[in-house]
């Protein structure tokens, strides 16, 4: 029986490096997503590592499948960019479903009880129909792939990044451990969007931790509204 101070001593290991690039984003969630398309119309070369086996993180597989609040509450938007280029992608395949500009601010009690029913009404009264948007998260998976292809990023799947290898204090490489065993990307910058944090701990830079509830996230079909 073996127990919690016994250890074994790994044989040292050379690693194949399987890519180079100017930025390394590890962590395929909507930050992740959105910094390499970013740093790709940027004029840098990028390649995007995820763990799973899809995009967007929470977004699609944990569920979240709304985008709240892209307004500021008196009918104008002020979330845009990239999120909103994502909206309309959502919306070119029917994927999903927000307010009408014409009713952002609107404290219409009717309005409000039917926006709330899809969750895009959230929070403490007094109530106001918001721009928020409700999605389906198999299609932003999918409209996440396309995205980033047009984009021209090299992304990368079912990979788990596991160590680094530092020069003084900057990363040269990123080591990924995955089904073929374990390789390394090289790169100029890396970008930590793996939600937990796992390149900056492994870097050994300070963070500090914060306790979050969790959440049950689930999806229904088939059902009506009203009888509901």
């Amino acid at each position: 029986m073996t127990g919690p101070s016994d250890s074994v001593l790994l044989p040292e290991q050379r690693v194949p490096v399987i890519d180079r690039c100017d930025v390394l984003v590890v962590g395929g969630g909507s930050a992740g997503l959105s910094a390499a398309i970013a740093a790709k119309r940027q004029g840098a070369d990028v390649v995007l590592v995820e763990r799973y086996g899809y995009m967007g993180g929470l977004a699609s597989g944990g569920l979240i499948v709304l985008l709240l609040t892209l307004d500021d509450g008196a009918g104008h938007q002020v979330v845009a960019g990239l999120c909103q280029e994502l909206v309309e992608r959502l919306e070119a395949r029917d994927a999903c479903f927000s307010p009408p500009r014409s009713e952002w601010g609107e404290a219409n009690d009717e309005l409000i009880e039917r926006y709330q029913r899809m969750g895009l009404v959230w929070g403490s009264a007094p109530h106001k129909v918001r721009y928020s948007v409700a999605y389906d998260p198999e299609e932003f998976k999918f409209v996440a792939n396309e995205w980033v292809a047009e984009a021209g990023v090299r992304l990368l799947y079912h990979r788990w990044a596991s160590d680094i290898v530092r020069d003084g204090d900057r990363i040269t490489h990123v080591v990924f451990t995955s089904k073929a065993g374990r390789h390394a990307i090289a790169c100029d910058t890396v970008i930590d969007a793996t939600g937990d944090g796992d390149i900056f701990t492994l870097a050994d830079e300070p963070f500090e931790l914060e306790e979050v509830h969790p959440w049950l996230w689930f999806r229904m079909a088939g059902i009506d509204d009203d009888d509901a």
